[in-house]
């Protein structure tokens, strides 16, 4: 695992997954300024693109207000630290469902190394 993760590696992450968009839980964190005030909506969803490495904003559940999309929104340290969290359970999960019945040792670290993506391996 790495201390400090960039946007580069939760691209190569979401490569490897195949994936083109991550929702990214946002409990607990600091939400961006583009939500704020009079964009804030009780239900909200952040989706991590891919292929540009920004966020995009979906609210929803104010009786007052249309439901609002807030694209382009920079990422962050603190949301890619989350969103690295949880692609790296994705990333496990996907390499222990591979590597299940093998009996080749360190295979799943030469999977990690193939897919450049062994900044993700525990240490």
């Amino acid at each position: 695992m790495i201390k400090g993760p960039k946007l580069q590696h939760l691209i190569s992450m979401m490569d490897f997954l195949c994936i083109d968009d991550f929702v990214i839980p946002d409990f607990n964190l600091r939400l961006p300024i583009e939500t704020m005030t009079t964009n804030f909506r009780p239900d909200r969803i952040f989706k991590l693109h891919r292929r540009n490495g920004s966020m995009t904003y979906f609210g929803s559940g104010s009786a007052f207000n249309n439901d609002i999309v807030i694209r382009g929104i920079q990422i962050n340290d603190t949301w890619i630290k989350r969103a690295y969290h949880f692609l790296t359970i994705e990333v496990d999960a996907k390499l222990n469902k591979k590597v299940k019945n093998e009996c080749m040792p360190y295979l799943k670290r030469m999977l990690l190394k193939f897919n450049k993506i062994e900044f993700c391996e525990e240490d």
